[in-house]
């Protein structure tokens, strides 16, 4: 039973510290509350907060899907408020997230991969 309990233990310290090296990679950017910037070797574009997802993805996700806010929000389990934020941010770089939808586009090409990123307009 100690064994057990020791590796327990043990595990539960990885994890946590997986969770600290997870949070201190999202960098909070004014006036967002739900949105964060993170390290990327081109990316630029801001992720929701404690998601493996970029602002664009979720509103890209949205429109495809042809879901409002709300459900945005339940599917992707995030505040409606995370969903409102990621729209405004779309909408005012547009520019920016064209240029790296380019970017994944020649990426991918160049990886021989046939599919790419569509256009959230």
């Amino acid at each position: 039973m100690p064994d057990r309990l020791d590796t327990i233990e043990s595990r539960l310290r990885r994890l946590e510290e997986r969770i600290d090296r997870r949070e201190m990679r999202e960098v909070a950017v004014e006036p967002w509350q739900y949105l964060v910037h993170r390290q990327h070797p081109w990316r630029k574009q801001l992720y929701v907060k404690g998601r493996n997802m970029t602002a664009r993805q979720l509103v890209g996700a949205m429109k495809a899907n042809q879901l409002n806010e709300a459900a945005a929000a339940t599917d992707n389990r995030v505040p409606v408020e995370a969903v409102r934020e990621a729209r405004a941010y779309v909408e005012s770089n547009r520019e920016l997230l064209e240029t790296e939808a380019e970017i994944e586009r020649l990426m991918l090409k160049r990886g021989g991969v046939v599919r790419v990123p569509q256009s959230v307009s």
